[in-house]
């Protein structure tokens, strides 16, 4: 996938099988590969750590739903 060429990553109830770092080298790809307010879709068990937490902007907490920094 070309850098910022996606609207919106799904990654529901995936992180929640991998430990800290991992996720947030997940979360890191994920936000190069957003578009300039690109979506973030998480499940209900996920939520980003505090180290990742300044990429992205949280849109709809209940849902999970948060917009590219």
């Amino acid at each position: 996938v070309d850098a910022r060429a996606l609207d919106l990553v799904s990654c529901r109830n995936l992180l929640i099988y991998f430990k800290g770092v991992l996720q947030d080298q997940l979360i890191s790809i994920f936000h190069k590969c957003l578009v300039a307010n690109g979506l973030l879709f998480l499940g209900q068990s996920e939520s980003l750590s505090v180290s990742r937490n300044h990429l992205f902007k949280s849109l709809d907490s209940n849902h999970r739903l948060y917009v590219r920094r």
